[in-house]
């Protein structure tokens, strides 16, 4: 039996495409928050702490937008509005299911 490939299965392996790299770029963050005072021995406190954490803030979202809205962007553009909330709405399920995954490893592994 062939499957035969449509473009409804070519948004749905982008926006599987799309929430791995927003996790990839989740866990780059959460290694930079982990160990970035290994690499980059600051005392940052008070307002300086706030600016920095304020910073990355607006970059991740500069970063998590372009990452998830890019593609759907270009599509809503074209006119093609109803393939641009499809593959929003696939990249939507794969993240919550990202999210209920790392929450059930959490509670199973604490």
């Amino acid at each position: 039996m062939k499957i035969k490939k449509t473009k409804c299965n070519n948004l749905i392996v982008y926006a599987l495409l799309s929430a791995l790299g927003e996790l990839l770029y989740i866990g780059l963050v959460v290694l930079f928050l982990q160990f970035g005072n290994a690499f980059l021995p600051l005392n940052a406190s008070g307002a300086f702490a706030g600016v920095i954490m304020l910073l990355l803030f607006v970059f991740s979202a500069l970063v998590s937008g372009l990452i998830v809205l890019a593609y759907p962007a270009m599509l809503a553009l074209k006119g093609e509005v109803k393939p641009a909330l499809t593959m929003l709405g696939w990249t939507a399920v794969f993240l919550l299911i990202a999210f209920l995954l790392a929450v059930l490893i959490l509670a199973w592994a604490g």
